[in-house]
């Protein structure tokens, strides 16, 4: 029952949307609809990469993570609509947005299909030799901090070392349960590793 709701809904937010759009207002500005839409899809994959790579997150991840998060999202439709309500947004800017919202959701499940495949390749593609040490080196690095791990079974995986985690950990440890934590946080996994 939840689930056909849940499919009901996404459905009719999207024929919504679809219906908001002025198909002659992108049929007479095909071209700048598209390079627009270009344009953003490259600007947000460029501040997701650098930000996961800021984040000291695997190469892999990264790509992984630009392909799957690049749209733009409901909530700035929404926020969109209630600036054009207001009159803060201009109509054309309005349809331009709205047609590059629409394209980009709409190739979301097409390259979140592709990504694992896509990441492949670009991992495989001739990088500059210092460049590729550093990814190896830090790949070493990662792999030295998992090979301390002693192999468990039966045992608790704790996802996340907030509050809750932290609760688990003492009554796990209280009880003698075996037990592991997952957090991709450094200053979490740091505070972990030393108790």
């Amino acid at each position: 029952m939840y689930y056909r709701f849940e499919k009901f809904s996404s459905v009719s937010f999207f024929i919504s949307v679809g219906s908001l759009l002025d198909l002659n207002f992108v049929a007479d500005n095909f071209i700048y609809v598209i390079l627009l839409a270009i344009g953003v899809i490259l600007l947000k994959m460029i501040i997701i990469g650098i930000t996961a790579l800021i984040l000291r997150y695997p190469a892999r991840t990264i790509f992984l993570t630009v392909f799957s998060i690049f749209q733009v999202g409901e909530f700035s439709l929404l926020l969109s609509t209630v600036g054009l309500d207001n009159g803060l947004l201009p109509t054309n800017i309005y349809q331009y947005f709205l047609a590059i919202s629409i394209i980009t959701m709409a190739l979301t499940p097409f390259l979140m299909n592709y990504a694992p495949n896509i990441a492949y390749f670009l991992l495989k593609i001739p990088i500059p030799k210092n460049i590729r040490k550093r990814l190896h080196s830090y790949h070493n690095l990662q792999l030295q901090a998992h090979s301390n791990i002693e192999e468990l079974k039966d045992h608790l995986v704790i996802i996340g070392y907030g509050i809750n985690g932290k609760n688990i950990s003492k009554a796990a440890k209280s009880a003698s349960i075996p037990h592991v934590i997952v957090d991709l946080e450094q200053e979490a996994f740091q505070e972990a590793k030393k108790k």
